[in-house]
């Protein structure tokens, strides 16, 4: 077991006057700067809050020779931090990296890390840890944008152990869970995926597999005029509203009702999914958000809503996975009006009008629901993965664990 080093950012970085670096003045690198292609310039959607190292697009560009007037590089091997904005996001260049050299923004702090002294990826999962973030919030020098200096930034604190192989094991125990978690978040992707492209083939061309496995619109099956959908649709196939499958109610609570440890699922209007202490809803459910970017999500537990988001428990579950990507598909023509003005808010009758179609099959609702049932049981996985790191982050980068 070796011994512990308390020590800050500016001392575990190369020895050199360059070692950490803050990006270029915003009206030297505008966008009136920004070309097709160049060198990529990272910004805040490059960075996250401990959730990805680096995502390695979605970049705007610069000429390289504006890139050399500016040299506020970052290279491999480098950490890059917020300084202006959403305090906490870290993110380390490291990996099969897209490009040779990037440039950061002007809302942007890099530091080289000296690799004699400490871990790259342990000084990285240090300054992403949840306590690191705090420290940024706290440290805040902006006064109506959160703010990050330089010197804030060289004197943010680190602790390590002296052996760079105790340090490297630590590091390794945080990516091998990393790797899990975002694994897991991949299959998840690409079976939501798998089941919208069932959903289309079936549910929409009508080509589920017949008594004879035979794709059945297109071997000739039996169609009828569906009034309610305007098109034919198989025989015995009936066109249901959502308000004939559940009845749409909205959560009650405000944002302030999550909690950092809940242990329930609280839904809002956002992307991310927060924690609180008590539930209001159970079951399979679909939850809309009735403003923002209406993102729809699904859900199998116990669970907790903000007041604008719609919660749909079907009646029978057999209905779950197809009102899922039913409502994703409705939502679509929710975002813009058809007189062109943008829509603010999805009301109770946007939602209660969303119709889908209800075969004579069961098997045929059944079998989406089983990929959805395998993309919340990775869901569940991730959640667990998420906490364990979450445990042992501070127990063994404090010398409370040890690794033998």
């Amino acid at each position: 077991m070796s011994n512990w080093i308390h020590s800050t950012l500016e001392q575990i970085c190369v020895p050199d006057k360059g070692a950490i670096i803050s990006g270029p003045f915003g009206s030297n690198i505008s966008s009136k700067f920004f070309v097709s292609q160049g060198v990529p310039v990272i910004r805040g959607n490059n960075l996250t809050l401990g959730k990805e190292k680096f995502i390695d697009n979605g970049f705007a560009y610069i000429t390289p020779e504006k890139a050399e007037e500016l040299n506020c590089y970052a290279l491999k091997n480098d950490l890059v931090f917020t300084a202006a904005g959403t305090l906490g996001q870290v993110g380390v260049l490291t990996g099969d990296l897209r490009y040779e050299k990037y440039v950061i923004s002007n809302k942007q702090l890099r530091a080289c890390i000296d690799s004699s002294k400490v871990d790259l990826l342990y000084a990285y999962y240090w300054y992403s840890s949840p306590w690191m973030q705090q420290y940024f919030i706290t440290n805040n020098k902006g006064s109506t944008v959160p703010l990050v200096t330089l010197s804030e930034l060289k004197s943010a604190p680190i602790t390590y152990p002296e052996s760079i192989e105790e340090q490297r094991k630590i590091a390794s125990i945080f990516d091998d869970i990393t790797t899990k978690i975002d694994l897991n978040a991949q299959l998840c992707a690409e079976l939501e995926a798998m089941a919208k492209t069932l959903y289309d083939y079936w549910f929409v061309q009508f080509d589920f597999p017949d008594e004879n496995g035979k794709p059945y619109r297109t071997s000739g099956g039996a169609m009828e005029w569906c009034q309610e959908l305007g098109r034919e649709v198989p025989k015995g196939w009936k066109a249901k509203r959502v308000s004939e499958l559940t009845k749409v109610i909205t959560g009650k609570e405000d944002a302030n009702f999550s909690t950092a440890d809940g242990e329930y699922k609280f839904f809002t209007c956002g992307q991310e999914t927060l924690c609180c202490d008590t539930p209001a809803f159970t079951g399979k459910a679909v939850l809309i958000a009735g403003n923002g970017d209406f993102n729809v999500k699904h859900y199998t537990g116990s669970f907790n809503a903000y007041q604008r988001t719609y919660v749909l428990i079907p009646n029978e579950d057999k209905y779950y996975t197809a009102m899922f990507i039913a409502a994703k598909d409705t939502i679509q023509s929710f975002r813009q009006g058809s007189n062109g003005s943008i829509v603010k808010f999805i009301t109770k009758g946007d939602v209660e009008n969303i119709t889908l179609l209800s075969p004579t099959n069961d098997d045929l609702l059944q079998r989406l629901n089983g990929i959805i049932e395998q993309i919340e049981l990775f869901e569940k996985e991730n959640d667990e993965l998420i906490k364990l790191r979450d445990w042992l982050l501070p127990m063994l980068m404090n010398g409370q664990a040890f690794i033998h």
